[in-house]
C-alpha cells in the first residue's frame, strides 16, 4: 500500500515548469565552520531530489514526492504543517540547491500523493536561507561532535587497554584463564570461537574481558546477545565491575518496544502516542544543543525511561538512537539475526565489521532462527475478517475478500493435489509442496488494494487497534512472500519445507518451516568483527556448529565444571515415575520426596526445576506448609518486579528457600547462585 506512483502524475504541463534534464542524485561538499567543542571540518550532504523543475535560466523548483494514506476529506483539509520531517526535508535539498547553483531563485514545493484515492495536493514550502543554515550547521557539529567523541573514547581505550589485563574478582575459576587464551587466540586470528563450559565457570566475565580488550585495540564495539532479561542484568553488572578497574565503558541495554513503553496503551502511531509525535524534533533540541546532557555509563531499561520521559520521546526509539554512542550493547538474539527486526547499525558488512559479538545460551539461537525463518498461512480466522469489513458501509471490500480467499484456497488445492504424501510421517492431512507456481507478489498487492477501504474507515473512525487479526494475517503473507523469494528453497536438500496442510475447518494452510538455520545465518558470522558462542550445551560440536552456520575452521574450546565432584551429587529415585502419563499418580510421592529434602537438608536455598508449569502446579498442590522454608513459586507469566523479589530473597536466606520453577524457564538459566 505504501508503493509509490508514477512520479509523472505529479507534473502537470499546463501549471508546473518542465523538469530539468539533471542529475538528482548529487552529493555537496561545504566546510564545516568550528564549533565550540570541535574544529573546523568538512560537510558532506548527500541527497536524492524527487524533482528539479526549472522554469528559466535563473529560476529552479525543489520537488519532494510523498505517498500518505488518508480518508478524502482529511487529505483535502491537511496542511504540509502535519508532516515537518517532508518539509524539513524539501528546505534541505532547496539549500543544497542553493549551494550547488548560488545564482538562481530557488523555491521549493511537498508533493503529497493520497494512495488511497490518488488524488495529489501541492504546498509551497517556505524558504529561510539563514535558519536552514543554522538548522543544517547545529545537526552538523552535533555529528562531528559524536564523531571526534568516538575518535577520542577509541584512542582512550587504546592508551588504557592495559588495565583490561587486571582480572574483576580476587581469582580465577577452573578453566577461565584457558578460556581467555582461546578467545585470544580467536578473535586475533578473525574466527569465531565456540565454548562449551558449565554453568558456574563465569563465562560471562571471560567473554566480555577478551572482547572488550580486542575491541580496545582494535576500534571495535560490543554486541552482547541473551535473550533472558536476568541474564542480560547480570552482563551490565559485570561490566560495570570490569569498568570499576579505571576502564569505563558505555553499556546499553536494548529492551523490546513493547516492553519499553510508557503509555498505558500499547500503540506505535504517531498520531495516537505523544512520545512519537515528532519525536524527531524533541531529540535534535535535547542531543544537538551545544551542551548535550551527560550519558550515564550504564543505560539500562529504567535509564532509558527516565530519559525518554524527561525529553518526552519514545524509549525504544531513543534506545536505538542512543546506540551510536555505546561501547557495549546488550540485547536479544533477534537485533542482529531476525531479517525483519536487524538493527541499522548491521546493515552494511563495513557497518558490521565495527561489532564483535557474544551469543550467550547459543543453543537456543538454532529454534529462535527457524522461528525467524518460518511462516505459515492460516485461514482460520477468515470468517472474522469477512465480519470485519462487512460492518463497513461500503459491502464491496467484503465481497472482493471473499473472492481472494476463494482464488487462493483454489491455488492452495491446486498444490495439494500435486504435493507427495510425507514419507516419515503416518500424517495424512499434510504433504510436502511446491509453492512456487503461486503468484504470491499478485495475492499480496491484491489483498493490499481490498483491506486499503478498511483501513481508512479506520482512520476516519479512530478504530484503530494495535491487535488486530487482519493485520497480523497481512504481516504473515508479506513476511511469507520475503521468504518465496529464497534462492535457497531450489536447493536439494533445501533448509526450509514448504508443507500444505488439510484442515476440516479452514481449507488449506500453507507453511513454510526451516528445518536448518545454518544457511541463512552464515553469511552473518562471515560480516562480524569477531565471534564468540558459548553456551552449556553445546555437543555434539560439529551438530551445533553446523545448525548455527559457523564455519568449519571456528575453533572449539570445552572446559570442566568448577565445582569438585563431591560438592555435585547426584542421586536417581527410580521409585518415582515422572514419565507425562503417570505425572498425576507420582505427584504425590514427589511432594513427599521434596518435603524431605526441605526438612533435613541444611539451611541453605533448596531449588526444584519441573518440566512444565502443569506439573509443578500438580506437585505444589501436594507440598504441604513447611515452616523450616519459604516457598517460593515462578508463575508463567511473571512480572519483572515478582521476578526480582524471588531473587533478592535467594540472595538474603535467613532459614532457607525452596524455589518451584521450570526447566529453561528464567531461573534456569543465565543466573549466578553462588
Amino acid at each position: 500500500a505504501h508503493q509509490r506512483p508514477d512520479r509523472n502524475l505529479c507534473w502537470n504541463p499546463g501549471t508546473e515548469p518542465k523538469p530539468a534534464k539533471v542529475e538528482r542524485e548529487f552529493a555537496l561538499s561545504t566546510p564545516l565552520p568550528p564549533s565550540k567543542d570541535a574544529p573546523e571540518g568538512k560537510l558532506l550532504l548527500r541527497g536524492r531530489i524527487d524533482r528539479l523543475a526549472r522554469w528559466d535560466a535563473d529560476r529552479l523548483r525543489v520537488c519532494e514526492i510523498k505517498s500518505v494514506f488518508l480518508p478524502d476529506s482529511r487529505f483535502h483539509n491537511i496542511s504540509a504543517d502535519r508532516y515537518p520531517a517532508y518539509v524539513r526535508q524539501v528546505q534541505i535539498y532547496a539549500w543544497m540547491t542553493q549551494q550547488a547553483v548560488p545564482t538562481a531563485s530557488i523555491d521549493a514545493r511537498l508533493v503529497l500523493i493520497n494512495l488511497a484515492t490518488q488524488r495529489i495536493r501541492h504546498f509551497d514550502i517556505p524558504l529561510d536561507w539563514e535558519e536552514l543554515e543554522g538548522f543544517i550547521l547545529l545537526h552538523a557539529h552535533y555529528l562531528h561532535r559524536l564523531h571526534l567523541q568516538r575518535l577520542q573514547r577509541t584512542e582512550a581505550k587504546r592508551t588504557m587497554v592495559d588495565r583490561l589485563e587486571r582480572w574483576p574478582f580476587d581469582g580465577f575459576r577452573t578453566g577461565q584463564q584457558e578460556f581467555l587464551e582461546a578467545a585470544d587466540r580467536a578473535l586475533t586470528s578473525d574466527l569465531p570461537l565456540m565454548v562449551e563450559a558449565p554453568t558456574g565457570m563465569g563465562k560471562t566475565v571471560c567473554a566480555l574481558q577478551c572482547s572488550l580488550k580486542f575491541a580496545a585495540q582494535t576500534g571495535k564495539r560490543v554486541m552482547f546477545l541473551t535473550a533472558k532479561g536476568t541474564q542480560q542484568a547480570h552482563v551490565l553488572e559485570t561490566i560495570r565491575r570490569i569498568s570499576a578497574h579505571g576502564f569505563p565503558h558505555h553499556a546499553l541495554q536494548l529492551q523490546n518496544k513493547m516492553a519499553s513503553c510508557i503509555n498505558d496503551v500499547f500503540l506505535c502511531q504517531p498520531s495516537a502516542c505523544a512520545f512519537l509525535d515528532h519525536y524527531g524534533d524533541r531529540w535534535a533540541q535535547t542531543w544537538c544543543s551545544p551542551t548535550p546532557p551527560r550519558l550515564p555509563l550504564e543505560m539500562s531499561p529504567t535509564v532509558v525511561r527516565h530519559l525518554s520521559t524527561e525529553m518526552m520521546v519514545c524509549p525504544f526509539e531513543a534506545a536505538r538512537q542512543l546506540i551510536s554512542a555505546c561501547d557495549v550493547l546488550v540485547a536479544d538474539y533477534n537485533y542482529l539475526f531476525d531479517p525483519e527486526i536487524r538493527l541499522r547499525d548491521f546493515e552494511s558488512e563495513e557497518q558490521t565489521r565495527k561489532w564483535v559479538v557474544i551469543v550467550d545460551e547459543a543453543h537456543n539461537l538454532i529454534d529462535r532462527a527457524c522461528d525467524y525463518y518460518s511462516a505459515v498461512l492460516d485461514f482460520d480466522g477468515a470468517d472474522a475478517w469477512i465480519e470485519r469489513l462487512q460492518a463497513m458501509r461500503n459491502p464491496d471490500p467484503a465481497s472482493a475478500l471473499i473472492d481472494w480467499l476463494e482464488s487462493m484456497q483454489a491455488d492452495l488445492e491446486r498444490a495439494w493435489n500435486q504435493a507427495q504424501p510425507l514419507s516419515d510421517t503416518k500424517e495424512n492431512n499434510r504433504r510436502e509442496a511446491d509453492f512456487s507456481q503461486i503468484p504470491w507478489e499478485l495475492y499480496q498487492q491484491r489483498l493490499q488494494e481490498i483491506t486499503a477501504q478498511y483501513y481508512l474507515d479506520r482512520l476516519e473512525t479512530g478504530a484503530i487497534s494495535q491487535d488486530d487479526p487482519l493485520d497480523r494475517f497481512q504481516w504473515e503473507l508479506n513476511r511469507f512472500c520475503l521468504l518465496m523469494e529464497d534462492p535457497s528453497l531450489d536447493q536439494d536438500p533445501a533448509p526450509t519445507a514448504q508443507w500444505i496442510h488439510a484442515t476440516p475447518s479452514a481449507g488449506f494452510r500453507a507453511e513454510l518451516f526451516c528445518l536448518d538455520p545454518g544457511p541463512r545465518l552464515a553469511p552473518i558470522w562471515n560480516e562480524l568483527g569477531g565471534a564468540i558462542v558459548m553456551s552449556a550445551t553445546l555437543s555434539p560440536m560439529d551438530f551445533f556448529r553446523e545448525r548455527l552456520g559457523l564455519p568449519i575452521s571456528s575453533f572449539r574450546e570445552r572446559f570442566p565444571a568448577p565445582f569438585r565432584e563431591e560438592q555435585r551429587p547426584v542421586w536417581i529415585v527410580p521409585s518415582i515415575n515422572t514419565t507425562y502419563a503417570a505425572r498425576k499418580k507420582s505427584s504425590s510421592e514427589l511432594a513427599a520426596l521434596i518435603e524431605a529434602a526441605a526438612r533435613t537438608a541444611a539451611p541453605a536455598n533448596l531449588a526444584v526445576f519441573f518440566p512444565s508449569f502443569a506439573y509443578l502446579d500438580m506437585v505444589r498442590s501436594e507440598l504441604p506448609s513447611a515452616p523450616e522454608r519459604t516457598i517460593l513459586v515462578q508463575g508463567p507469566s511473571m512480572g519483572k518486579e515478582e521476578r526480582e523479589q524471588i531473587l533478592e530473597a535467594l540472595r538474603s536466606p535467613q532459614r532457607g528457600n525452596l524455589l518451584l520453577a521450570v526447566l529453561g524457564g528464567i531461573f534456569a538459566e543465565g543466573i549466578d547462585y553462588r
